[in-house]
């Protein structure tokens, strides 16, 4: 098993956004902000999760944003 911390190491494609920071400062960052408050709108739509109190000596689960551009089978943008 290999352990790489992705702060360290970026991996993926060229074209795909590193994080949060980068989608904002993106010339695209208007469709970055759309799709990511769509894709919130539907986890609170679908009840995804319940916000409880943080257990003494619990820690949260981190998550990290995800940014692709979708394509057709021609690589055009979907």
């Amino acid at each position: 098993c290999l352990y790489i911390d992705a702060e360290e190491h970026e991996l993926g494609d060229l074209d795909e956004l590193a994080n949060y920071k980068a989608a904002l400062l993106d010339p695209e960052s208007k469709k970055w902000l759309d799709a990511m408050n769509v894709e919130m709108q539907s986890m609170k739509d679908n009840d995804v999760w319940v916000l409880v109190e943080l257990p003494p000596n619990a820690r949260t689960v981190e998550t990290k944003w995800l940014f692709k551009k979708k394509t057709d089978m021609d690589g055009e943008a979907a």
